[in-house]
């Protein structure tokens, strides 16, 4: 499969969460992260939160800088398929 470039067209997320949580996606989690990123053609971004309990997580479109509730990810992730 032929790689293709990043353009204006691929979203990008910034992702805030516990410092432990993003501890974990920094380590244990990286590869599936990329994987995610490559198949939606996506950027993600991650920031750290003292304030934020382990199992909250805040998701902005880096472009409009709205926040999207964690439904609206979950839907994404059920329903979108890879473009090829």
């Amino acid at each position: 499969m032929k790689k293709r470039e990043r353009d204006e067209s691929d979203f990008q997320l910034r992702i805030v969460v516990n410092p432990t949580v993003l501890e974990r996606l920094r380590t244990e989690d990286e590869k599936l992260l990329i994987e995610m990123e490559k198949r939606y053609f996506g950027k993600l971004s991650f920031r750290a939160d003292a304030g934020m309990h382990a199992e909250q997580f805040k998701i902005v479109n880096v472009e409009t800088t709205r926040n999207w509730p964690a439904s609206v990810l979950e839907e994404f992730l059920k329903y979108k398929t890879p473009r090829e």
